[in-house]
């Protein structure tokens, strides 16, 4: 004992574990001189047992060294203190199949130190497991104490500390559209494709501490029982497809494709098992993987997997044809279009203008499902804006949309994760004003410097009243950053056409805001721009990097026009001519390195 309390963890995965603490006898963080057993998950921790030591003859001061085994035996774990039984309590060994296993650790809170030495971890047989004094420095890596392995993004700096598959989708365009560093992207996915269970399905949460290649059996390949989320695997495929549309880096998608194909071969051996027959094609959940952002689990045919997995579908289309397989590509595409297909007949209500959040849940309104189907394409272009609006009236509260609807009265929260992408898809079907009314509400009202909770970051997840949920939610998580990427994306309007930013489009939305101005990084150089609208006049001025070219839409108040570049008349065109343009803009095609003050009058 050095200072306060000494922990140790049993069964430890990324679900669930169990810290057995010893208090000194002058502890000032607990009751001193007690021997305590919590259970310890990913949001938080709850008392099992707590033992006073005194009455066994038992005085843990500091400075003293102490002899502690636990033996656990089935759902059964005793723990003695210098040859003492203190105390035996159950652990659960049913539902996740890693509940029953998991790993052996050291813990400490804030506040506390202690020494450890001669560790020896044995089976019920009696053989050695491991066995250690503790005192080369080599037992930082055993123990995933030392270096990352890889830079990779976690997604809370004070909580869990770990690296989710799902948190890549919107913590990793804030990099794309800030710093740049996209080497913590790929150095995320390569830990994930680093842990692929022997049925394809990618980990869906990982410690940045592991290293990929340990894998020896699917009992280790995710330690921490990392197996559990259906959608979080599939994030792992539309993530790869983001980090190459950003950076260009092709040889990583071939090297990571082996990973994507048997991804889709555990996908596809979910779909349509006999007692869901309602799709031939839609990916089906069960109590195993069918976890997700919130934690629940939703069991069956499920909106939000299933537009998931339609974009992750199109997505491998894309790089599968990149990398040369035709063949491959095109089967991706002809299986998307029919998901689409069939999440359209049997899980949208169209009198409702909503999808269900599943076939056995049809009456919870779901700003995961609606947002999610309008952003990737799944909903029909003339219903989107009644699905957002439907949705938007449903969920509304001061503080920003509820994340769920129940009409069973099930408690809620305001997700800055899930609105990020209802952020992106106000602002994909042309909805500027929708878009910034979430921003200024959701992020706006309780994150900025000036209310009680600043802290510089973006929160995890916050309560109706716009607080941070719990004390155990972050107020630093990158899966909450979406509005930064579509700050920069839709408002700014710069984003990738080719991979790399090799062809890109510029096409900013003002709303009602009047001038914009940022930079993004992309492999040839920043994209510097500002632009400024005043009345019916529109000025743009723009830095491009050498070795790219592209296009750029201004939004027009009037049909009557006059465009120059630099002081010269150039020609812009309808958007009917520009490829995917939109409604109420003109475009000017071909724009290369350079500076360019493009003035609409």
């Amino acid at each position: 004992m050095v200072a306060n309390e000494a922990a140790f963890l049993l069964r430890d995965n990324a679900l669930i574990g169990y810290a057995v603490i010893l208090d000194a006898d002058n502890d000032s963080l607990n009751t001193p001189n007690t021997l305590r057993v919590t259970q310890a998950g990913l949001f938080g921790s709850a008392p099992v047992t707590s033992v006073p030591l005194l009455p066994f003859g038992l005085d843990l001061k500091p400075g003293t060294w102490h002899a502690v085994k636990a033996l656990a035996a089935g759902s059964q774990v005793s723990v003695y203190v210098d040859g003492i039984l203190i105390t035996q309590f159950e652990v659960p060994i049913t539902g996740f199949p890693s509940a029953a296993m998991g790993s052996f650790g050291f813990q400490n809170g804030q506040g506390a130190e202690a020494l450890f030495r001669n560790l020896a971890i044995v089976s019920s047989s009696g053989e050695t497991l491991y066995a250690s004094a503790l005192t080369d420095n080599s037992v930082l890596d055993v123990f995933a104490a030392g270096t990352n392995p890889l830079p990779v993004i976690i997604d809370g700096a004070k909580r869990d500390r770990l690296t989710f598959a799902g948190d890549l989708v919107l913590a990793a365009p804030t990099v794309y559209y800030t710093t740049g560093d996209s080497e913590y992207v790929a150095g995320s996915l390569s830990l994930f494709a680093g842990f692929q269970s022997s049925t394809g399905e990618v980990s869906s949460v990982l410690s940045p501490l592991l290293s990929p290649g340990i894998v020896v059996s699917d009992a280790l390949a995710a330690p921490n029982g990392g197996y559990y989320s259906l959608s979080y695997s599939i994030h792992f495929i539309n993530a790869l497809y983001d980090y190459y549309l950003y950076t260009g880096d092709l040889d990583f998608v071939a090297n990571e494709w082996p990973v994507v194909e048997k991804e889709f071969a555990y996908l596809r051996s979910t779909a349509n098992p006999q007692t869901y027959p309602q799709g031939t094609h839609l990916v089906v959940t069960n109590p195993i993987n069918g976890m997700d952002w919130n934690v629940n689990t939703e069991v069956g045919t499920v909106t939000e997997y299933n537009v998931l997995y339609y974009r992750a579908l199109n997505n491998a289309a894309a790089m599968a044809k990149a990398i040369g397989r035709e063949d491959e590509g095109a089967a991706f595409t002809q299986l998307a279009s029919l998901v689409k297909s069939e999440i359209n007949s049997t899980l949208f209500d169209a009198a409702a203008h909503l999808y269900h959040v599943s076939d056995t849940d049809q009456t919870t309104v779901a700003q995961d499902a609606n947002s999610l189907a309008v952003l990737y394409g799944v909903a029909l272009s003339g219903q989107t804006g009644a699905i957002l609006e439907t949705m938007g009236n449903a969920l509304v509260t001061p503080n920003g949309p509820e994340a769920f609807l129940s009409s069973s009265g099930t408690p809620s929260v305001i997700s800055p994760f899930i609105s990020g992408f209802d952020v992106y898809a106000h602002f994909e079907i042309g909805d500027a004003t929708g878009a910034l009314d979430l921003i200024r509400t959701v992020w706006g009202l309780h994150m900025t410097h000036d209310k009680p909770f600043y802290s510089g970051a973006v929160f995890e997840t916050l309560a109706l009243d716009g607080t941070p949920q719990s004390p155990t939610r972050t107020l630093s998580h990158g899966w909450s950053s979406g509005a930064t990427s579509a700050l920069s994306k839709y408002v700014l309007g710069v984003r990738p056409v080719e991979p790399g930013y090799k062809t890109w489009l510029i096409e900013p939305q003002p709303a009602d805001l009047t001038w914009a101005q940022g930079s993004v990084p992309t492999p040839y150089g920043p994209i510097a721009l500002r632009w400024q609208k005043q009345g019916n006049n529109f000025m743009l001025n723009a830095s491009i990097p050498r070795g790219t070219n592209g296009t750029i839409g201004i939004p027009l108040a009037v049909s009557t026009l006059s465009v120059t570049d630099n002081g010269r008349p150039i020609t812009a065109v309808s958007a009917s001519k520009q490829v995917n343009g939109r409604t109420g803009y003109v475009y000017v095609e071909n724009m290369g390195a350079g500076t360019h003050l493009i003035e609409v009058k």
